[in-house]
């Protein structure tokens, strides 16, 4: 897979990862919508920098 294809990849996964967060926020604890965001934006951020990582230890460990 080339680099573009897997940042795409890996930013789909995280932001509908940030909108499944959002949305259960919104619908469990009944939080308005920005302060259910903030979370969910933390788990795109989150998913994100995982992502960056595990790329980077695969390289180096192999």
């Amino acid at each position: 897979m080339n680099t573009l294809a897997w940042w795409l990849r890996l930013t789909v996964l995280a932001v509908a990862g940030g909108a499944v967060a959002l949305l259960v926020q919104h619908w469990t604890d009944g939080r308005p919508w920005p302060e259910a965001g903030v979370p969910a934006a933390l788990l795109v951020v989150v998913a994100l920098l995982m992502g960056v990582v595990s790329r980077r230890s695969r390289r180096d460990l192999w």
